[in-house]
């Protein structure tokens, strides 16, 4: 029979564990111990170290938890919008007298509260003292006549040409309600015949307008 040839390999075949041989030594060193896992064996003149744990920066960084789904914030209610508040009208205020108003306008004003006196046919003279008799008379009537356009109006009438004229010494005044309260005197028609003079000089420079809204 052919004897059978030897393979040839570079591998070396592990050495048999000896029955008799004697357990290693197990030795705490400062490298096992300051890193756990780690074991020192000391086999005969050799010291060999046996890793069972890997070290701390080989171990794998524990994966972080899925990001939570953040919750969306509610968005707060729309506030009711107040309701429209309703504008409340101006007044409208009533054009104003002017300064100047004729002897029509005047007795228009006045004839209507004060007949026996303020008559459109005819004028009287009026008695000293009359106006404060006429605004209180306004108030205690409550009569819808201002106290600025009735003194605008007693200034025309007492101002007017066709007044002055009647200015003659002994000619009787007259009262609200008609009755009469004193006379003229001298000096008052001399004072009424200035007056004059002095009207018919403002009337050249600034004539008084004929129609006057009311107030």
């Amino acid at each position: 029979m052919a004897e059978e040839r030897k393979t040839l390999t570079l591998k070396r075949p592990a050495p048999k564990a000896d029955v008799n041989e004697p357990a290693a030594d197990v030795i705490k060193t400062p490298a096992s111990l300051s890193a756990p896992g780690t074991v020192t064996v000391r086999k005969g003149k050799k010291t060999i170290v046996n890793v069972t744990q890997p070290p701390k920066w080989k171990k794998k960084k524990p994966t972080a938890p899925p990001p939570v789904a953040k919750k969306e914030k509610l968005k707060p209610a729309p506030k009711p919008k107040p309701a429209p508040v309703a504008k409340v009208p101006k007044k409208v205020k009533p054009p104003r007298s002017p300064r100047r108003v004729t002897l029509e306008y005047a007795i228009a004003q006045l004839a209507p509260h004060w007949p026996e006196l303020f008559n459109p046919r005819g004028l009287k003279l009026m008695a000293i003292g009359l106006q404060a008799q006429l605004l209180q008379d306004i108030q205690t009537r409550n009569l819808p006549l201002s106290n600025k356009v009735a003194r605008r109006c007693l200034h025309a009438v007492s101002h007017s040409p066709e007044y002055l004229s009647l200015m003659v010494a002994g000619m009787p005044r007259y009262g609200l309600n008609g009755e009469e309260q004193g006379i003229v005197t001298k000096a008052e028609q001399a004072y009424a015949f200035d007056k004059m003079s002095e009207i018919w000089q403002l009337r050249v420079k600034a004539p008084i307008l004929s129609e006057v809204p009311h107030e």
